[in-house]
């Protein structure tokens, strides 16, 4: 059992490590970084998120959001707000220009997930979806991410 084991934990490891370079390659055939596109991602899902948060989210150091939120701002894909109540807060946002670059790269994104998933069947694509979304709960439980 214990081999079984490793051997899944591996087969997903190399399945997320070529996902991860698809994601690369199209974030970066939109002129995004890979963390540019997380960030996207990040803020589109959960909304305006402090500096601090997404770093957190993510993952990543605070200098290295900061350097993409910076490009990211200059392109018009997110925006710094202030609150009025404490102007040391800054939340980041994303603009309608940035939803629809990341709707585009999201699209491309799926496209390339469906040509590696085409060798599966129905019923082995919601196996994966079932197990994965088992392993998923277990993370949050335990608060594992």
């Amino acid at each position: 059992m214990e081999e079984l084991r490793v051997k899944a934990w591996n087969n997903m490891a190399m399945i997320m490590k070529v996902v991860f370079k698809e994601q690369v390659k199209i974030a970066n055939s939109f002129g995004l970084s890979s963390l540019d596109f997380l960030i996207l991602k990040t803020l589109k899902a959960y909304g305006e998120k402090s500096m601090v948060e997404i770093a957190r989210e993510l993952m990543v150091s605070k200098p290295a959001v900061t350097f993409s939120i910076d490009k990211l701002e200059k392109e018009k894909l997110v925006e710094r707000k202030r609150f009025y109540g404490d102007r040391r807060i800054t939340k980041i946002a994303i603009t309608e220009k940035g939803k629809e670059k990341l709707e585009i790269a999201e699209g491309e994104l799926l496209k390339a997930l469906g040509r590696i998933m085409s060798v599966l069947t129905e019923s082995e694509i919601q196996c994966i979806s079932s197990v994965s979304e088992k392993i998923m709960l277990y993370i949050k439980e335990r608060r594992l991410s």
